[in-house]
């Protein structure tokens, strides 16, 4: 997910986050078992901090591309009333 928004990869990191979230589904329903091994809680533990870490650069990513659209659409706006201003129709 972090390389997709790295890469600006919009559309993919949608349908890895749909991905994403189907398995924490799965994993809050108790599909996994077994988590009462110590070093399996261990990995666990390891994996949830790297993905908040990774979800956190992803939110930073995505808020300044948030920002890009939101100066493009102002543009765009600015634009058209512009143009209606000076249309001699």
């Amino acid at each position: 997910m972090l390389e997709a928004a790295a890469n600006s990869r919009w559309d993919d990191l949608i349908a890895l986050e749909q991905k994403r979230a189907a398995l924490l589904a799965g994993v809050e329903s108790g599909a996994i078992a077994g988590l009462e091994d110590a070093g399996l809680q261990q990995r666990l533990a390891n994996v949830i901090q790297q993905i908040l870490e990774s979800d956190s650069q992803i939110k930073t990513l995505v808020e300044a591309w948030t920002g890009e659209l939101s100066g493009i659409l102002h543009s765009m706006g600015t634009e058209k009333k512009l143009q209606q201003a000076y249309d001699t129709k």
